[in-house]
């Protein structure tokens, strides 16, 4: 695995959250396909990952450095 894929651990660690979290949430709401690894344990695109990630409202935000203008 390079660093443009990342596996179900990886991704639940972007969200904050456990990997059983994100395994539901793609039985529920689907949308992120594989792109290698194996049945147990799939790798996914980064970038995708991401995005998924962000269409679920479960990436959270960083904070803010500085005021808004």
């Amino acid at each position: 695995m390079n660093d443009s894929q990342v596996n179900l651990s990886q991704i639940a660690r972007m969200a904050g959250v456990g990997r059983v979290a994100v395994v539901n949430w793609r039985r529920r709401h689907g949308g992120l396909d594989a792109t290698g690894g194996t049945k147990e344990s799939p790798t996914f695109s980064r970038v995708a990952a991401e995005q998924w990630l962000r269409a679920l409202g479960k990436l959270p935000r960083p904070p803010r450095t500085s005021p808004p203008p």
